[in-house]
């Protein structure tokens, strides 16, 4: 099996308000439930209003980062069309391979991500893109050892088991508001009252999301010459 990235770029009014936004990156969220979600960031609270604007008219809902001082945000949309209707994605599913979620939107680029049972498959899924929609580069790496010391698809369901919804909100704020970024962008203060609770409440909530996020990941991690 070969999991292939591909960089693309087509008239899309999901992206095209990020990449047309020098310094603005996304992730899109695409599945077929009945709500996608889009994750912004730009570089400056009046690009990011502008981003926004855009996706208004598309049934875009802000649920996260409308503030006049904030560079990220977080947007719902009811449907999504790039999975359901777009050029991109059925393209990609009409053939014997399988989107891996998200959607990366950065350096002006769509960046995909699919699965392929046969790596002699890949030229028939590019080849399956509408004309209109650009290639730009393509990168592929097989999946040949399925154990925590090769390449694995880990279903994000077992790496957030036993994340309450709370904390997933919690680490939500956190990453799109830059708290994670070097230097911090924001403190836990200022994030605890965007939530409307006490620092220490917020700080529990992180803390215990982060440690068993982490202690999941870990079984995956590949053991390291000490450990053998």
């Amino acid at each position: 099996m070969q999991v292939v990235t591909v960089h693309l770029r087509h008239d899309c009014p999901f992206s095209g308000p990020i990449l047309s936004s020098p310094g603005a990156t996304g992730t899109h969220f695409c599945h077929r439930g009945e709500t996608a979600l889009l994750e912004v960031h730009a570089p400056d609270p009046e690009t990011l209003q502008g981003i926004l604007d855009s996706y208004r008219p598309l049934g875009g809902e802000v649920v996260l980062g409308a503030g006049t001082t904030d560079r990220s945000a977080m947007v719902t949309f009811p449907v999504c069309a790039c999975c359901t209707r777009g050029k991109v994605i059925p393209a990609i599913e009409s053939t014997d391979s399988f989107y891996l979620p998200p959607t990366g939107y950065r350096n002006g680029a769509e960046v995909y991500q699919f699965a392929l049972r046969d790596a002699s498959a890949g030229p028939e899924v590019l080849s399956n893109f509408a004309p209109e929609v650009e290639v730009l580069r393509v990168a592929s790496s097989p999946v040949s050892v399925l154990g925590p010391s090769g390449d694995l698809l880990v279903p994000a369901s077992s790496l957030f088991s036993g994340v309450t919804p709370r904390q997933v909100v919690a680490l939500r704020t956190a990453a799109a508001q830059g708290y994670y970024r070097i230097p911090r962008s924001v403190d836990d203060s200022d994030l605890a009252r965007s939530l409307g609770v006490s620092r220490t409440a917020f700080e529990n909530l992180l803390r215990k999301a982060e440690n068993r996020i982490l202690l999941s990941a870990l079984e995956y991690a590949p053991s390291s010459k000490a450990e053998e």
